[in-house]
């Protein structure tokens, strides 16, 4: 390979995925499990500031693409626009409330229904109906967690994410 005045001159791209090695499959038939995601809040269905309406994530819509929506399990936060706090669904309350623009004088009861919003929000997921842990019959494959990056899938564990069990410094 030669090269030029401003570096050496890059190798052809490879075109045959198999990089021209045989490989025998050990299995027949089809995967137990054909699609599994896992990655951060994106992944998991991340829109309008929470996690809500994870049907339309991109995984599920990857599954529903290729004909396997009925077999793509996926948790679901739907309860009050979704995990932490959905702005949108904030937004669309105060405009049916006070219109498209919230004048001057409105200012001091938007603040109170935004308090009063946030007070239900958080009565829904930590005494209400949101509380209960979902009854799971088999494992999802949406795997993905909100405020977890690719890194964290690789250095997380079942010791380290099990309920009191915290790593040592």
């Amino acid at each position: 390979m030669s090269g030029t005045a401003r570096g050496p001159i890059p190798r052809e791209p490879e075109k045959d995925p198999t990089l021209a090695i045989e490989v025998a499959p050990r299995w027949q038939g089809e995967p137990r499990h054909r699609l599994v995601a896992v990655g951060d809040s994106l992944t998991q269905g991340f829109q309008s500031g929470s996690i809500f309406s994870t049907a339309l994530s991109y995984p599920a819509i990857v599954a529903h693409e290729l004909g396997w929506a009925d077999r793509f399990r996926y948790p679901a936060y739907d309860g009050y626009g979704g995990l932490p706090f959905n702005i949108e669904l904030f937004l669309r309350d105060l405009e049916a409330r006070f219109g498209r623009d919230v004048d001057w004088w409105e200012s001091g009861l938007a603040l109170l229904r935004a308090r009063r919003f946030l007070d239900e929000v958080e009565d829904y997921w930590e005494r209400g109906p949101g509380r209960a842990a979902p009854t799971a019959t088999s494992v999802n494959h949406n795997l993905a967690v909100f405020g977890w990056d690719l890194r964290d899938a690789l250095d997380k564990s079942h010791a380290v994410c099990a309920w009191g069990h915290l790593p040592r410094p």
